[in-house]
């Protein structure tokens, strides 16, 4: 009888254990998943309006005696990484984010036939004039288009439209679970609307 106690008794410290280990097991795994995650979900967003746009003080003027009626431009300044940084923005890298396994997000653009890599870095476009080894998406725009886009006076609308237009053209390199992983899957849906 004391025999059948004492095991009674050892069955409910065991159980009693075993379940304040899991408990501080499972305590500690929702605590770093709610850390990690939560890198994913907060709004990095760089303010928009804390931007210059790179072209705000030039103006187009029309040609004169051309067939095409083109614009040309007037003391527009050589392509440089403010252009391509304030497109970026507005095309809301800003949230994007590093893959679940660290890698941070790598854009190319290229602009006839020029070529431009940005990484994002916590939300914000750290550009240089290159190629990219291991890019996840190649953005193609012509540097006309680019300016015009720049110039226009709804950059949102115009951006839209020149992507319905094919003036600007997204190719995926990486795989499309890794692009999710980073958030362009979101940036792509908002540029679409």
């Amino acid at each position: 009888m004391v025999n059948e106690r004492v095991i009674i008794i050892n069955r409910k410290k065991k159980t009693k254990k075993i379940i304040k280990f899991f408990l501080i097991i499972f305590g500690f795994v929702l605590i770093l998943s709610l850390s990690f995650l939560s890198g994913f979900f907060l709004n990095r967003n760089i303010e928009k309006s804390k931007l210059k746009n790179p072209l705000e003080n030039f103006t187009l003027v029309k040609s004169n005696g051309n067939i095409n009626n083109s614009f040309i431009y007037e003391d527009i300044p050589e392509l440089n990484k403010d252009f391509i940084d304030y497109l970026l923005i507005e095309f809301d890298v800003s949230n994007l984010h590093n893959s679940f396994l660290g890698e941070p997000p790598i854009i190319e653009l290229e602009i006839d036939e020029e070529f431009w890599t940005s990484e994002i870095i916590k939300g914000i476009p750290n550009t240089e004039k290159e190629k990219a080894d291991d890019a996840d998406l190649l953005i193609s725009v012509s540097e006309k288009d680019l300016i015009e886009i720049l110039m226009s006076e709804d950059l949102n609308d115009s951006i839209e439209q020149s992507i319905r237009d094919n003036e600007i053209q997204f190719e995926m390199i990486a795989t499309k679970i890794e692009l999710f992983s980073k958030g362009y899957l979101e940036m792509y849906n908002r540029l679409i609307k």
